[in-house]
C-alpha cells in the first residue's frame, strides 16, 4: 500500500515532507497515533481564522506562518 501526502505537506521540487511539518508529527506523535494528528491537521481550529485548518496554515510558504503553526501545535502538547 503506498502512502502519499497532502500537496501543502511537500515541498514541490522535492516532494518531500516540509521539515516544520515533519518535526510537527513528531512533536503530536504521529506514528503513535497518525489518525489523531491526522484529525488535527484537519480540523478547522478556533485560534486560526474561521474554517482554517493547520494543514492550510501549512500551505502558507510565509516563514511566519511556520512559526505560527509551531506555536499552534504546541498548544496541544502535554506540558
Amino acid at each position: 500500500m503506498r502512502k502519499s501526502l497532502p500537496s501543502e505537506a511537500r515541498s514541490l521540487p522535492t516532494a518531500s515532507v516540509r521539515d516544520t511539518v515533519a518535526a510537527i508529527n513528531a512533536a503530536l506523535g504521529a506514528a503513535a497515533d497518525p489518525w489523531g494528528v491526522a484529525s488535527w491537521w484537519l480540523t478547522p481550529s478556533t485560534r486560526l481564522r474561521e474554517g482554517q485548518t493547520p494543514a492550510d496554515l501549512a500551505a502558507d510558504p510565509d516563514p511566519a506562518a511556520g512559526r505560527k503553526l509551531e506555536r499552534l501545535a504546541s498548544a496541544v502538547l502535554p506540558d
